[in-house]
Protein backbone atom coordinates (compact mmCIF):
# COMPACT_ATOMS: atom_id res chain seq x y z
CA UNK A 1 0.00 0.00 0.00
CA UNK A 2 2.87 2.36 0.82
CA UNK A 3 4.38 1.77 -2.61
CA UNK A 4 1.08 2.67 -4.26
CA UNK A 5 0.80 5.84 -2.16
CA UNK A 6 4.25 6.91 -3.37
CA UNK A 7 2.78 7.37 -6.84
CA UNK A 8 -0.16 9.59 -5.81
CA UNK A 9 1.22 12.33 -8.04
CA UNK A 10 0.48 10.37 -11.22
CA UNK A 11 -3.21 11.24 -10.82
CA UNK A 12 -2.97 14.31 -8.59
CA UNK A 13 -0.67 16.39 -10.80
CA UNK A 14 -2.75 16.12 -13.99
CA UNK A 15 -6.03 16.71 -12.13
CA UNK A 16 -4.60 19.79 -10.41
CA UNK A 17 -3.24 20.97 -13.76
CA UNK A 18 -6.69 20.66 -15.34
CA UNK A 19 -8.10 22.97 -12.68
CA UNK A 20 -5.21 25.45 -12.96
CA UNK A 21 -5.42 25.39 -16.77
CA UNK A 22 -9.16 26.12 -16.72
CA UNK A 23 -8.66 29.01 -14.28
CA UNK A 24 -5.79 30.54 -16.29
CA UNK A 25 -7.69 30.29 -19.58
CA UNK A 26 -10.78 31.85 -18.00
CA UNK A 27 -8.73 34.74 -16.63
CA UNK A 28 -7.04 35.45 -19.95
CA UNK A 29 -10.39 35.33 -21.78
CA UNK A 30 -11.71 37.89 -19.29
CA UNK A 31 -9.23 40.47 -20.61
CA UNK A 32 -10.82 42.93 -23.11
CA UNK A 33 -9.61 42.32 -26.66
CA UNK A 34 -9.59 45.88 -28.04
CA UNK A 35 -5.82 46.37 -27.62
CA UNK A 36 -5.17 42.87 -28.93
CA UNK A 37 -7.17 43.53 -32.07
CA UNK A 38 -5.48 46.90 -32.54
CA UNK A 39 -2.06 45.26 -32.45
CA UNK A 40 -3.20 42.55 -34.87
CA UNK A 41 -4.47 45.21 -37.29
CA UNK A 42 -1.07 46.90 -37.18
CA UNK A 43 0.24 43.72 -38.81
CA UNK A 44 -2.50 43.39 -41.43
CA UNK A 45 0.07 43.62 -44.23
CA UNK A 46 1.76 40.40 -43.08
CA UNK A 47 -1.27 38.21 -43.64
CA UNK A 48 -2.36 40.04 -46.76
CA UNK A 49 0.99 39.33 -48.41
CA UNK A 50 1.96 35.95 -46.95
CA UNK A 51 0.28 32.78 -48.20
CA UNK A 52 -1.35 30.09 -46.06
CA UNK A 53 1.85 28.07 -46.33
CA UNK A 54 4.37 30.85 -46.80
CA UNK A 55 8.04 29.84 -47.12
CA UNK A 56 10.93 32.13 -46.29
CA UNK A 57 13.23 29.65 -48.10
CA UNK A 58 11.23 27.97 -50.89
CA UNK A 59 11.95 24.29 -51.39
CA UNK A 60 12.82 23.69 -47.72
CA UNK A 61 9.85 22.23 -45.83
CA UNK A 62 11.22 23.41 -42.48
CA UNK A 63 11.07 27.00 -43.73
CA UNK A 64 7.33 26.82 -44.38
CA UNK A 65 5.08 28.86 -42.11
CA UNK A 66 1.66 27.42 -41.26
CA UNK A 67 -0.22 30.71 -41.51
CA UNK A 68 -3.49 28.82 -41.84
CA UNK A 69 -3.29 27.64 -38.23
CA UNK A 70 -1.83 30.94 -37.05
CA UNK A 71 -4.84 32.69 -38.60
CA UNK A 72 -7.10 30.47 -36.48
CA UNK A 73 -5.09 31.31 -33.35
CA UNK A 74 -5.37 35.04 -34.10
CA UNK A 75 -9.11 34.87 -34.78
CA UNK A 76 -9.57 33.08 -31.45
CA UNK A 77 -7.38 35.59 -29.63
CA UNK A 78 -9.35 38.66 -30.77
CA UNK A 79 -12.85 37.11 -30.52
CA UNK A 80 -15.06 39.44 -28.47
CA UNK A 81 -18.44 37.72 -28.20
CA UNK A 82 -20.90 38.11 -25.33
CA UNK A 83 -20.27 34.69 -23.78
CA UNK A 84 -18.83 34.46 -20.29
CA UNK A 85 -15.05 34.14 -19.93
CA UNK A 86 -15.48 30.57 -18.69
CA UNK A 87 -17.59 29.59 -21.69
CA UNK A 88 -15.06 31.13 -24.07
CA UNK A 89 -12.24 29.31 -22.30
CA UNK A 90 -14.03 26.00 -22.72
CA UNK A 91 -15.34 26.47 -26.28
CA UNK A 92 -12.55 28.59 -27.85
CA UNK A 93 -14.76 30.47 -30.34
CA UNK A 94 -13.69 32.37 -33.44
CA UNK A 95 -15.39 33.98 -36.44
CA UNK A 96 -15.57 32.64 -39.97
CA UNK A 97 -17.21 33.85 -43.17
CA UNK A 98 -20.75 32.47 -43.33
CA UNK A 99 -21.14 30.08 -46.25
CA UNK A 100 -17.56 28.83 -45.99
CA UNK A 101 -18.27 26.11 -43.43
CA UNK A 102 -16.06 23.63 -45.30
CA UNK A 103 -13.04 25.69 -44.31
CA UNK A 104 -13.45 26.98 -40.74
CA UNK A 105 -9.69 27.26 -40.38
CA UNK A 106 -8.66 29.46 -43.27
CA UNK A 107 -6.40 32.45 -43.82
CA UNK A 108 -9.25 33.92 -45.88
CA UNK A 109 -11.40 34.48 -42.78
CA UNK A 110 -8.65 36.53 -41.11
CA UNK A 111 -8.01 38.53 -44.30
CA UNK A 112 -11.71 39.31 -44.68
CA UNK A 113 -11.97 40.37 -41.03
CA UNK A 114 -8.90 42.62 -41.20
CA UNK A 115 -10.16 44.11 -44.47
CA UNK A 116 -13.25 45.43 -42.68
CA UNK A 117 -15.75 43.01 -44.18
CA UNK A 118 -19.34 43.45 -42.97
CA UNK A 119 -19.56 41.86 -39.47
CA UNK A 120 -22.97 40.42 -40.39
CA UNK A 121 -21.21 38.12 -42.87
CA UNK A 122 -19.41 36.28 -40.05
CA UNK A 123 -20.63 33.40 -37.89
CA UNK A 124 -19.19 31.77 -34.78
CA UNK A 125 -17.22 28.55 -34.80
CA UNK A 126 -15.97 26.67 -31.73
CA UNK A 127 -12.87 24.50 -31.36
CA UNK A 128 -13.31 22.91 -27.95
CA UNK A 129 -11.32 19.68 -28.24
CA UNK A 130 -7.99 21.46 -27.69
CA UNK A 131 -6.94 23.51 -24.67
CA UNK A 132 -5.51 26.28 -26.89
CA UNK A 133 -3.10 27.12 -24.08
CA UNK A 134 -0.95 29.05 -26.54
CA UNK A 135 -3.63 31.75 -26.28
CA UNK A 136 -2.55 32.29 -22.67
CA UNK A 137 0.78 33.79 -23.73
CA UNK A 138 -0.36 34.99 -27.16
CA UNK A 139 -3.25 37.12 -25.88
CA UNK A 140 -1.03 38.62 -23.17
CA UNK A 141 1.64 39.33 -25.78
CA UNK A 142 -0.88 41.07 -28.05
CA UNK A 143 -1.65 43.53 -25.26
CA UNK A 144 1.79 45.06 -25.79
CA UNK A 145 3.16 43.95 -29.17
CA UNK A 146 2.03 43.51 -32.76
CA UNK A 147 2.65 40.32 -34.76
CA UNK A 148 6.01 41.45 -36.16
CA UNK A 149 7.25 42.39 -32.70
CA UNK A 150 6.08 39.07 -31.24
CA UNK A 151 8.00 37.18 -33.92
CA UNK A 152 11.18 39.10 -33.04
CA UNK A 153 10.53 38.59 -29.32
CA UNK A 154 10.23 34.86 -29.94
CA UNK A 155 13.59 34.85 -31.72
CA UNK A 156 15.27 36.65 -28.83
CA UNK A 157 13.83 34.50 -26.04
CA UNK A 158 14.30 31.21 -27.89
CA UNK A 159 17.83 32.24 -28.84
CA UNK A 160 18.78 33.02 -25.24
CA UNK A 161 17.31 29.73 -24.00
CA UNK A 162 19.19 27.81 -26.71
CA UNK A 163 22.49 29.52 -25.85
CA UNK A 164 22.02 28.75 -22.16
CA UNK A 165 21.41 25.04 -22.92
CA UNK A 166 24.37 24.90 -25.32
CA UNK A 167 26.65 26.45 -22.69
CA UNK A 168 25.54 23.96 -20.04
CA UNK A 169 25.92 21.02 -22.43
CA UNK A 170 29.42 22.14 -23.36
CA UNK A 171 30.36 22.56 -19.73
CA UNK A 172 28.99 19.14 -18.75
CA UNK A 173 29.74 16.98 -21.80
CA UNK A 174 31.97 18.85 -24.20
CA UNK A 175 31.68 19.96 -27.81
CA UNK A 176 30.10 16.80 -29.26
CA UNK A 177 26.86 16.99 -27.27
CA UNK A 178 26.66 20.73 -27.87
CA UNK A 179 26.92 20.20 -31.64
CA UNK A 180 24.28 17.43 -31.51
CA UNK A 181 21.89 19.81 -29.78
CA UNK A 182 22.61 22.53 -32.33
CA UNK A 183 21.97 20.13 -35.22
CA UNK A 184 18.62 19.09 -33.71
CA UNK A 185 17.59 22.74 -33.39
CA UNK A 186 18.59 23.41 -37.00
CA UNK A 187 16.45 20.43 -38.01
CA UNK A 188 13.46 21.89 -36.12
CA UNK A 189 14.29 25.23 -37.74
CA UNK A 190 14.44 27.97 -35.08
CA UNK A 191 13.48 30.74 -37.52
CA UNK A 192 10.20 29.03 -38.40
CA UNK A 193 9.56 28.17 -34.74
CA UNK A 194 9.96 31.85 -33.87
CA UNK A 195 7.86 33.26 -36.72
CA UNK A 196 5.11 30.62 -36.55
CA UNK A 197 3.09 30.74 -33.31
CA UNK A 198 1.77 27.22 -33.82
CA UNK A 199 5.28 25.75 -33.95
CA UNK A 200 6.63 27.97 -31.18
CA UNK A 201 4.70 26.30 -28.33
CA UNK A 202 6.36 22.87 -28.46
CA UNK A 203 9.74 24.47 -29.17
CA UNK A 204 9.50 26.43 -25.92
CA UNK A 205 8.47 23.30 -23.99
CA UNK A 206 11.55 21.50 -25.34
CA UNK A 207 13.94 24.32 -24.45
CA UNK A 208 12.55 24.90 -20.97
CA UNK A 209 12.47 21.15 -20.24
CA UNK A 210 16.10 20.60 -21.25
CA UNK A 211 17.25 23.70 -19.36
CA UNK A 212 15.53 22.54 -16.17
CA UNK A 213 17.14 19.10 -16.55
CA UNK A 214 20.64 20.54 -16.87
CA UNK A 215 20.13 22.90 -13.92
CA UNK A 216 18.68 20.18 -11.67
CA UNK A 217 20.79 17.24 -12.84
CA UNK A 218 21.93 16.33 -9.32
CA UNK A 219 18.31 15.90 -8.20
CA UNK A 220 16.69 14.12 -11.14
CA UNK A 221 16.93 10.67 -9.56
CA UNK A 222 15.53 11.79 -6.20
CA UNK A 223 11.83 11.28 -5.42
CA UNK A 224 11.03 10.47 -9.08
CA UNK A 225 11.86 14.06 -10.05
CA UNK A 226 12.65 13.18 -13.66
CA UNK A 227 9.41 11.20 -14.02
CA UNK A 228 7.51 14.15 -12.55
CA UNK A 229 9.28 16.54 -14.91
CA UNK A 230 8.26 14.39 -17.89
CA UNK A 231 4.70 14.30 -16.59
CA UNK A 232 4.58 18.09 -16.46
CA UNK A 233 6.11 18.15 -19.93
CA UNK A 234 3.23 15.97 -21.14
CA UNK A 235 0.73 18.21 -19.35
CA UNK A 236 2.26 21.35 -20.87
CA UNK A 237 2.27 19.75 -24.33
CA UNK A 238 -1.44 18.86 -24.07
CA UNK A 239 -2.17 22.39 -22.87
CA UNK A 240 -0.09 24.48 -25.29
CA UNK A 241 0.41 22.30 -28.37
CA UNK A 242 -1.83 22.02 -31.44
CA UNK A 243 -0.77 18.42 -32.16
CA UNK A 244 2.28 19.55 -34.13
CA UNK A 245 5.35 17.57 -33.01
CA UNK A 246 4.41 16.72 -29.39
CA UNK A 247 6.88 13.86 -28.93
CA UNK A 248 10.03 15.95 -29.47
CA UNK A 249 10.35 17.28 -25.88
CA UNK A 250 9.83 13.77 -24.48
CA UNK A 251 12.30 12.09 -26.84
CA UNK A 252 15.11 14.64 -26.58
CA UNK A 253 14.77 14.88 -22.80
CA UNK A 254 14.95 11.08 -22.53
CA UNK A 255 18.12 11.02 -24.64
CA UNK A 256 19.66 13.71 -22.43
CA UNK A 257 18.70 11.82 -19.27
CA UNK A 258 20.23 8.58 -20.56
CA UNK A 259 23.51 10.25 -21.47
CA UNK A 260 23.71 11.92 -18.06
CA UNK A 261 24.33 8.48 -16.54
CA UNK A 262 27.28 6.91 -18.35
CA UNK A 263 27.98 4.34 -15.63
CA UNK A 264 28.83 1.13 -17.49
CA UNK A 265 27.42 -0.95 -14.61
CA UNK A 266 23.90 0.25 -15.48
CA UNK A 267 22.49 -2.49 -17.71
CA UNK A 268 20.54 -2.01 -20.90
CA UNK A 269 17.51 -3.51 -19.13
CA UNK A 270 17.58 -0.85 -16.43
CA UNK A 271 17.94 1.88 -19.02
CA UNK A 272 15.04 0.40 -20.98
CA UNK A 273 12.89 0.54 -17.83
CA UNK A 274 13.80 4.21 -17.47
CA UNK A 275 12.59 4.81 -21.04
CA UNK A 276 9.33 2.95 -20.43
CA UNK A 277 8.76 4.73 -17.13
CA UNK A 278 9.49 8.12 -18.67
CA UNK A 279 7.13 7.51 -21.59
CA UNK A 280 4.43 6.33 -19.19
CA UNK A 281 4.74 9.45 -17.02
CA UNK A 282 4.63 11.71 -20.07
CA UNK A 283 1.65 9.87 -21.57
CA UNK A 284 -0.29 9.98 -18.29
CA UNK A 285 0.14 13.74 -18.05
CA UNK A 286 -0.60 14.27 -21.74
CA UNK A 287 -3.71 12.09 -21.98
CA UNK A 288 -5.31 13.00 -18.64
CA UNK A 289 -4.75 16.71 -19.24
CA UNK A 290 -6.21 16.55 -22.73
CA UNK A 291 -9.19 14.43 -21.68
CA UNK A 292 -9.84 16.90 -18.87
CA UNK A 293 -10.53 19.61 -21.45
CA UNK A 294 -13.06 17.38 -23.20
CA UNK A 295 -14.92 16.70 -19.96
CA UNK A 296 -14.91 20.33 -18.76
CA UNK A 297 -15.95 21.64 -22.18
CA UNK A 298 -18.83 19.17 -22.36
CA UNK A 299 -20.05 20.24 -18.90
CA UNK A 300 -19.69 24.00 -19.42
CA UNK A 301 -20.92 24.31 -23.01
CA UNK A 302 -23.51 21.54 -23.03
CA UNK A 303 -22.01 20.26 -26.27
CA UNK A 304 -20.85 16.66 -26.68
CA UNK A 305 -17.17 17.53 -26.93
CA UNK A 306 -16.26 14.04 -25.75
CA UNK A 307 -17.94 12.54 -28.79
CA UNK A 308 -16.29 15.06 -31.13
CA UNK A 309 -12.87 14.35 -29.59
CA UNK A 310 -13.37 10.58 -29.77
CA UNK A 311 -14.32 10.73 -33.45
CA UNK A 312 -11.28 12.89 -34.24
CA UNK A 313 -8.96 10.59 -32.31
CA UNK A 314 -10.35 7.69 -34.33
CA UNK A 315 -9.82 9.67 -37.53
CA UNK A 316 -6.26 10.77 -36.75
CA UNK A 317 -5.18 7.29 -35.69
CA UNK A 318 -6.99 5.73 -38.65
CA UNK A 319 -5.51 4.16 -41.75
CA UNK A 320 -7.12 6.21 -44.51
CA UNK A 321 -7.51 9.76 -45.77
CA UNK A 322 -9.91 11.20 -48.31
CA UNK A 323 -7.92 9.83 -51.22
CA UNK A 324 -6.70 6.36 -50.28
CA UNK A 325 -5.74 3.90 -47.59
CA UNK A 326 -2.53 4.67 -45.73
CA UNK A 327 -0.12 1.74 -45.52
CA UNK A 328 1.59 0.71 -42.28
CA UNK A 329 4.82 2.52 -43.16
CA UNK A 330 3.40 5.18 -45.50
CA UNK A 331 3.41 7.95 -42.89
CA UNK A 332 7.00 7.07 -41.97
CA UNK A 333 8.24 7.19 -45.55
CA UNK A 334 6.34 10.40 -46.31
CA UNK A 335 7.80 12.21 -43.30
CA UNK A 336 11.31 10.99 -44.08
CA UNK A 337 10.89 12.25 -47.66
CA UNK A 338 10.40 15.77 -46.28
CA UNK A 339 13.94 15.79 -44.85
CA UNK A 340 16.57 17.54 -46.97
CA UNK A 341 19.16 15.05 -48.24
CA UNK A 342 21.74 17.84 -48.41
CA UNK A 343 21.19 18.54 -44.71
CA UNK A 344 21.86 14.89 -43.85
CA UNK A 345 24.98 14.76 -46.05
CA UNK A 346 26.37 17.90 -44.42
CA UNK A 347 25.72 16.45 -40.98
CA UNK A 348 27.36 13.15 -41.92
CA UNK A 349 30.47 14.95 -43.18
CA UNK A 350 30.58 17.10 -40.04
CA UNK A 351 30.23 13.99 -37.85
CA UNK A 352 33.07 12.23 -39.69
CA UNK A 353 35.31 15.28 -39.29
CA UNK A 354 34.45 15.45 -35.58
CA UNK A 355 35.21 11.73 -35.10
CA UNK A 356 38.56 11.96 -36.92
CA UNK A 357 39.68 15.04 -34.97
CA UNK A 358 38.57 13.52 -31.67
CA UNK A 359 40.36 10.22 -32.37
CA UNK A 360 43.57 12.07 -33.25
CA UNK A 361 43.37 14.15 -30.05
CA UNK A 362 42.59 11.09 -27.92
CA UNK A 363 45.04 8.91 -29.88
CA UNK A 364 42.36 6.43 -30.87
CA UNK A 365 40.96 6.02 -27.35
CA UNK A 366 37.17 5.66 -27.27
CA UNK A 367 34.56 4.77 -24.63
CA UNK A 368 31.99 2.26 -25.86
CA UNK A 369 29.11 1.75 -23.42
CA UNK A 370 26.85 -0.72 -25.23
CA UNK A 371 23.93 -0.37 -22.80
CA UNK A 372 23.97 3.41 -23.15
CA UNK A 373 24.26 3.38 -26.94
CA UNK A 374 21.46 0.82 -27.40
CA UNK A 375 19.09 2.65 -25.04
CA UNK A 376 19.68 5.95 -26.85
CA UNK A 377 19.03 4.29 -30.21
CA UNK A 378 15.81 2.73 -28.86
CA UNK A 379 14.66 6.21 -27.84
CA UNK A 380 15.57 7.43 -31.34
CA UNK A 381 12.89 5.07 -32.71
CA UNK A 382 10.03 6.88 -30.91
CA UNK A 383 9.01 8.98 -33.95
CA UNK A 384 8.42 5.86 -36.03
CA UNK A 385 6.12 4.38 -33.39
CA UNK A 386 4.26 7.73 -33.27
CA UNK A 387 3.85 7.80 -37.05
CA UNK A 388 2.34 4.31 -37.01
CA UNK A 389 -0.07 5.11 -34.16
CA UNK A 390 -1.14 8.49 -35.59
CA UNK A 391 -0.99 7.29 -39.19
CA UNK A 392 -3.66 9.57 -40.66
CA UNK A 393 -2.49 12.74 -38.93
CA UNK A 394 1.20 12.11 -39.61
CA UNK A 395 0.54 11.33 -43.26
CA UNK A 396 -1.55 14.43 -43.92
CA UNK A 397 0.38 17.00 -41.87
CA UNK A 398 4.02 16.32 -42.76
CA UNK A 399 4.47 20.10 -42.89
CA UNK A 400 5.10 19.95 -39.16
CA UNK A 401 5.01 16.26 -38.14
CA UNK A 402 8.36 15.62 -39.87
CA UNK A 403 9.92 17.47 -36.93
CA UNK A 404 9.39 14.39 -34.74
CA UNK A 405 12.46 13.00 -36.53
CA UNK A 406 14.57 15.51 -34.57
CA UNK A 407 14.48 12.85 -31.82
CA UNK A 408 16.10 10.33 -34.18
CA UNK A 409 18.72 12.80 -35.33
CA UNK A 410 19.53 13.94 -31.79
CA UNK A 411 19.69 10.34 -30.55
CA UNK A 412 22.08 9.18 -33.27
CA UNK A 413 24.38 12.19 -32.85
CA UNK A 414 24.40 11.88 -29.05
CA UNK A 415 25.21 8.15 -29.40
CA UNK A 416 28.19 9.05 -31.59
CA UNK A 417 29.26 11.85 -29.24
CA UNK A 418 29.01 9.48 -26.26
CA UNK A 419 31.53 7.14 -27.88
CA UNK A 420 34.03 9.77 -28.93
CA UNK A 421 33.83 12.24 -26.06
CA UNK A 422 34.34 12.15 -22.33
CA UNK A 423 32.01 14.19 -20.11
CA UNK A 424 33.49 17.00 -18.11
CA UNK A 425 33.06 17.32 -14.38
CA UNK A 426 30.53 19.84 -13.15
CA UNK A 427 29.72 20.82 -9.56
CA UNK A 428 28.05 17.98 -7.69
CA UNK A 429 28.28 15.50 -10.56
CA UNK A 430 30.40 12.38 -10.24
CA UNK A 431 32.26 11.42 -13.36
CA UNK A 432 31.68 7.75 -14.22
Amino acid sequence: MKKICRFWWIIAFPLASILVGAILMTLVYAIPTERMERNVRESTEIYMNEEATESWAPGIVGATLDNLTDATIIMEAIYSGDESALEKAMSNPSLYLTGDEDSFYSLGHLRAYLSGENPDLFSKNTYARYWHGNLLTFKLGLLFFNISELRILNMIIQGLLSLAIAALLFRRFGLGHCLAFGAALMFLNPITCAMNFQNAATYYILLVGMLVMLLLENHLKKNFLFAKLLMFTGIATAFFDFLTYPLVPLGMMLVLYLTMNRDSSVTFGRRLLSIIGGCTSWAAGYLIMWAGKWVLSSIVTGENVLSDAASNVALRTGTSDAAADIGLFSAISKNISEVSLKFIVILAIAAIIYIVITCIKKKGSIQFNLGLILSILVTALLPFAWYIVTRNHSYIHTLFTYRELAITLFGILIAVASVFSCPKTCPGVTKS
